[in-house]
């Protein structure tokens, strides 16, 4: 992490949607900007974000309206090049995290954005045995 003296957060900061008849799933992503951790004597900028999951018309996870919080934070992207990040994603139903490619591309009408997830490497022991109940797999579109 560092800071963005590039502005290449601009980029994916907002709302990005997918939507499919009764579901949708909703990001909303804001930069932290020079955030100084406890020990680390430099700031720093990230991304932190709050989803909303609505699976066959039936809530499944909402954090919009959780506060952004650097030390308790249940989604981050993660700068690796202008058009990639990589996204890592808590779930707050089961409890799991996934991490994976967050990728920005442009259908000439609208900026998309496509992710797929992973588990993460190593052995991770969950307090749950509830399955990941997030998406692994969309495509999503910058909102307006």
């Amino acid at each position: 992490m560092s800071k963005d003296t590039n502005n290449h957060f601009e980029d994916v900061l907002g709302t990005w949607k997918w939507e499919e008849g009764n579901s949708s799933f909703e990001f909303e992503f804001t930069k932290i900007t020079n955030y100084n951790y406890e020990g680390i004597n430099m700031a720093i900028d990230f991304i932190l974000a709050r989803y909303k999951y609505i699976k066959d018309g039936v809530l499944v996870a909402d954090i919009l309206n959780n506060t952004y919080n650097p030390l308790n934070f249940k989604a981050t992207l993660i700068f690796v090049n202008p058009t990639e990040y990589t996204l890592i994603i808590n779930d707050v139903v089961s409890d799991k995290t996934k991490k994976g490619e967050f990728k920005l591309s442009s259908n000439g009408l609208d900026t998309i954005a496509t992710f797929g997830l992973r588990n993460l490497e190593g052995t991770e022991t969950y307090p749950t045995n509830i399955e990941f109940s997030l998406p692994t797999q969309l495509t999503l579109i910058k909102q307006q």
